[in-house]
């Protein structure tokens, strides 16, 4: 990760984090789940909770956003 995040950012914990980078890199829910060894749908959650937090509506803008922040 890059050095300037935007305070949206660091209001994430850091499996949202986690969540948002496998996101932004075009991982399904199912492939994230797997991968942290979380439940789908705690990925669902997390996803839910990301595009709030965000102010995003989908994968693409969530990782549009992770592009333009600097993130």
């Amino acid at each position: 990760m890059k050095k300037n995040r935007p305070p949206e950012w660091q209001q994430l914990t850091g499996r949202q984090r986690q969540v948002a980078l496998l996101v932004a890199a075009g991982k399904s829910s199912k492939e994230i789940a797997r991968e942290l060894d979380i439940h789908y749908t705690t990925v669902m959650k997390h996803r839910e909770n990301l595009y709030a937090r965000l102010g995003v509506d989908s994968a693409l803008s969530l990782a549009c956003w992770l592009c333009g922040s600097d993130v």
